[in-house]
């Protein structure tokens, strides 16, 4: 069977009338140097602020690895269906190792301390939950049940499509209670704002990344990203008894959660609430009964 032309966008765009059977390694390492040479022009015509310069951004070598996987992906397909006699080797680029950093509380206040009231109050969520920016930027009051003291992500708007659901705790009741106010004197003045975290104005909260990173320059933690308050609500997790493979899951995890985020210290908090992933322990008693009717039966 002759070799199938490449019909994605990648390959296509890349080796162009190319045959699969004729890539090879130095075509790919000639893809990787002009990669890295290529501006990046996703935003480009994006309107700047009166103060805000253009900068042209490069793909980093994650970005530029995320692509080359998706062709080692598609060589491995070819051969295993034998479309192709063997794949070319394709070459890698070194990763920086990945971030590392955290929110204390205090560091969270302090940063707080430095933003606009409407950021501060979508920050601590965010701290205390560990969710997305843009699932809390796009988070709706139609998702929070002060009756069952919950907040919910529906199916189709988190990053893998699942659902996600949250507990109330002390802090973070009272928080969406502030915020739900703000909502009642927005409605009071005509102005229907569905969001939990809009603007003063009642609109959708933008980039703040400027005023991001000057808040935590003044706080004394430079460099930091809203992305490490998702890490730091992890941590917090697995310090509270819960699995690190379950605190990092994007899953509904409310019988575990609950236990965890509901409880004021770590050290109360039971390993294994009902539902969870530990099995409860036999019953001893049961066990010794169970054997004794066996006994009596074989004699």
């Amino acid at each position: 069977m002759a070799p199938r032309r490449f019909t994605e966008n990648f390959p296509r765009s890349r080796f162009p009338n190319r045959r699969a059977g004729s890539i090879t390694t130095g075509d790919f390492r000639k893809y990787i140097l002009t990669r890295q040479k290529e501006p990046d022009l996703r935003g480009l015509n994006r309107k700047l602020r009166q103060d805000e310069k253009r900068t042209i951004r490069f793909p980093t070598n994650a970005q530029i690895n995320r692509e080359l996987a998706d062709a080692r992906r598609a060589f491995s397909l070819a051969v295993s269906d034998g479309l192709i006699f063997r794949a070319p080797e394709i070459p890698m680029l070194k990763e920086s190792a990945a971030r590392s950093g955290f929110f204390t509380a205090n560091d969270i206040d302090a940063v707080c301390g430095h933003l606009p009231e409407y950021l501060a109050a979508a920050v601590r969520f965010g701290f205390t939950t560990g969710w997305r920016k843009q699932e809390i930027l796009a988070l709706e009051w139609s998702n929070v049940d002060f009756d069952h003291g919950r907040v919910r992500l529906d199916p189709g708007t988190t990053k893998n499509g699942e659902g996600r659901d949250f507990p109330f705790t002390e802090g973070l009741e009272k928080l969406l209670r502030e915020q739900y106010e703000k909502h009642l004197f927005l409605k009071k003045r005509g102005r229907i704002c569905p969001l939990v975290f809009p603007k003063p104005d009642g609109s959708r909260i933008g980039e703040f990344r400027k005023s991001w990173t000057t808040a935590c320059k003044k706080a004394a933690v430079p460099g930091r990203l809203f992305h490490d308050l998702r890490r730091s609500a992890v941590r917090s997790f697995v310090r509270a008894g819960i699995p690190q493979t379950v605190a990092m899951s994007s899953r509904d995890t409310r019988p575990i959660l609950f236990s965890a985020v509901t409880t004021s210290s770590p050290k109360t908090i039971s390993p294994s609430p009902p539902g969870s992933w530990k099995k409860r322990p036999k019953n001893p008693n049961k066990l010794k009964s169970r054997l004794k009717s066996r006994g009596s039966a074989g004699s």
